[in-house]
Parts: C-alpha cells; structure tokens; sequence
C-alpha cells in the first residue's frame, strides 16, 4: 500500500474522501457535497478517476468495498472509521461522534453500515438515484 501521497494537491488539508462515482448513493451523499467538504478541508474523488488508484496503491476492488478516507496524517479510515473521523472534525457531526463513544454503538453501525454499502446499487436503483460523477 502506498501512503506517500506525490500528489499532495489533490489532498485536502483534512484529507482525501474516496467514493464509488458509479453509485447513485454514493453519489448524492458524497459527490454532490464536494463544495461542503471542500469547505471543511476535504477534497473528494470518485474511485474511478485515473489517479487515484496508483496515489493509494489500493486495487479498485479494495476501493469498492467502502467509502474510504486519507487522512493528512497519512491514515487510510473507511467504513464506520471515516465516519467517526468525519464527525470529529466537522462541527455539526459532534452529536454523531459523542454517540460513536457510547459502548457498543460503532460496533453496531458498522454492521449497519455494511449491510447498506454491500446493498447501495440496489439501493439506488429502488431509489432512482442516478450517479452525477465526472471522471
């Protein structure tokens, strides 16, 4: 795996939120809030662009799993770990990461969260949301 981002520009202050620009879930939730994270300090990319696979060294199918995050410390978070990284570092999501500490409660969106992503084509072809990424 390769952590030494050489293309640092494409990183945000906070880090880099990776998503699946096919999906239609994935899509509205994440790629159509670019400008929302941008102004937290994230960048955003959908997977599919041609770059990202050689910055993370991660295959497109280890980058299809979850969402994943890299972080300016370097750190690859995905799952319920972005999630909980997201919500520290965002104001708003404080009431998500006091939740997160509650004993058992990562443990139980983590499964949630699984049986969401492992679903989200179905998900957004039941919901008619239609994938908006450019790469």
């Amino acid at each position: 795996m390769n952590t030494d981002f050489k293309d640092s520009d494409r990183i945000g202050k906070l880090g880099l939120i990776i998503y699946d620009g096919t999906c239609g879930v994935c899509s509205v939730f994440i790629g159509e809030r670019k400008l929302l994270f941008e102004k937290y300090g994230f960048s955003i990319a959908a997977l599919q662009e041609e770059w990202v696979e050689p910055l993370t060294g991660l295959s497109e199918a280890a980058l299809l799993n979850s969402i994943h995050l890299f972080t300016s410390e370097k750190k690859i978070l995905k799952g319920v770990d972005f999630f909980d990284y997201l919500s520290a570092k965002i104001w708003w999501l404080t009431p998500l990461y006091l939740i997160f500490r509650v004993p058992l409660i990562k443990p139980l969106f983590s499964v949630f969260y699984t049986f969401i992503a492992t679903r989200r084509r179905k998900i957004s072809r039941v919901c008619r949301l239609q994938s908006r990424a450019k790469y």
